[in-house]
């Protein structure tokens, strides 16, 4: 929940050589609508399993993180780091 920039400070602070940094909160911005398509597809399985309030929370929680992620306050990365060579 920090910027990317602040990870890649904290990894070569530890002594890591960072070889990648990749922000990818943009390509998966669209996993929230798959997954609210995904839940209406399975609604009747979800709902016997979990009830019909649960399932709903779960769609609402989709929209909130969208805006998170529309808005900045959160998003996605990937970073890899390894340990410098001995010697």
């Amino acid at each position: 929940m920090e910027p990317l920039a602040l990870y890649v400070d904290l990894a070569t602070e530890a002594g890591l050589i960072v070889d990648l940094q990749e922000d990818l909160t943009d390509v998966s911005r669209p996993t929230f609508s798959c997954w609210r398509r995904n839940a209406h597809t399975h609604r009747e399985e979800v709902v016997a399993l979990l009830g019909a309030g649960e399932w709903q929370r779960f769609l609402d929680a989709t929209e909130v993180m969208e805006r998170f992620w529309d808005g900045g306050q959160l998003g996605y990365a990937l970073l890899a780091a390894r340990k410098p060579l001995p010697g």
